[in-house]
């Protein structure tokens, strides 16, 4: 269940060939019912969507009211139950599974110093993947200035420092593929919705390590 004008290729790569089935509204849209209709006369056991912002409030609260949710599986984009729509999407998201290189919730020490610095900072909001790469950013940067004994003219240098940065991240260790400069994710983490740790919150029940971007070699048409 994909905005039209936002397709996740991903999906198309994996699902598409699996038999499953491409669809979905507009951006913005606020009445599903017609959407959750045909995903209930589908026969269909999941669904992946890939909403954010209100859109994944109104969708997920929707899934939960039409009844869906115990009939067919919710999963989605890691996008779908971040931290900013949680708490309006209340009771409604949870169960629901979702895939992201981070959540608040991960287990090591430069996390829960971060979780708890940002917390102490924002009145005790959760940070988000975008706060995580925000963090990461500011270290890699740092990072490299050091390197280079703050010498950033010389751009080339400038570049393989950053290239060579290395360190621990609340995501897990952060560093860079050298084929291709992408960040090699430390792990995809599986998460599902759960009531825990005083609230509702995207819990790691899997993991997938060392995920790369390959950069190049998309065989979708444009």
């Amino acid at each position: 269940m994909l905005p039209v004008d936002l397709p996740d290729l991903v999906f198309q790569l994996a699902a598409l060939p699996a038999h499953g089935r491409l669809g979905g509204p507009k951006l913005g849209e606020t009445d599903y019912a017609p959407y959750l209709t045909k995903i209930k006369q589908s026969g269909a056991k999941a669904v992946f969507a890939f909403f954010s912002g209100s859109d994944a409030v109104n969708f997920v609260k929707q899934y939960d009211q039409f009844g869906l949710k115990q009939a067919v599986k919710l999963t989605g984009a890691g996008f779908l139950t971040e931290p900013d729509v949680l708490p309006a999407q209340g009771a409604s998201a949870v169960g629901v599974i979702t895939g992201h290189f981070y959540t608040p919730l991960l287990d090591n020490p430069t996390n829960q110093r971060f979780v708890k610095e940002f917390r102490d900072k924002f009145g005790g909001k959760m940070p988000d993947g975008f706060a995580c790469q925000g963090y990461d950013t500011a270290e890699v940067i740092i990072r490299a200035i050091k390197a280079v004994n703050g010498n950033t003219q010389d751009k080339d240098k400038l570049v393989e420092a950053i290239a060579k940065v290395e360190f621990d991240s609340p995501r897990g260790r952060f560093r860079f593929d050298p084929k291709t400069h992408n960040v090699i994710q430390p792990f995809i983490y599986v998460r599902e919705v759960k009531e825990v740790a005083g609230g509702i919150n995207n819990v790691p029940i899997d993991k997938v390590a060392d995920v790369r971007d390959p950069g190049t070699g998309c065989t979708l048409p444009a």
